[in-house]
């Protein structure tokens, strides 16, 4: 029969465990939502960009943005900007949450130490 102390330390590991496996199906899903966002991005400026088809044979690659085609341009930078805003919004607000736990947990093992 296992003490209480057994009992808890096998408690803690287990949370630990499922901790680690949650943490790493986040990334996973970050790291698919992020290659989504990639590939939605080269997609729309591809699409959009009529400018694009005539590059290399304009040689004035600096003044496409000052060109009357460049809607496109436009539209995929404030669609990325916005993406970029909500992704650091979210990640700064899951650290949060992540650091409020490890300090509850610090918390709770300084108490089952003494």
């Amino acid at each position: 029969m296992r003490t209480a102390e057994e009992r808890l330390a096998l408690l803690h590991r287990r949370a630990a465990a499922l901790r680690r496996k949650r943490d790493r199906r986040a990334l996973r899903s970050w790291g698919a939502a992020t290659a989504g966002l990639f590939a939605a991005l080269i997609g729309l400026t591809v699409l959009l960009d009529p400018v694009a088809h005539g590059l290399g044979q304009s040689g004035s690659t600096g003044a496409t943005l000052l060109s009357e085609g460049a809607g496109g341009y436009v539209l995929v930078g404030v669609i990325a900007f916005m993406a970029g805003v909500a992704l650091t919004a979210a990640l700064i607000r899951r650290g949060k949450k992540t650091r409020f736990r490890q300090e509850n947990r610090d918390g709770e093992e300084d108490r089952t130490a003494q």
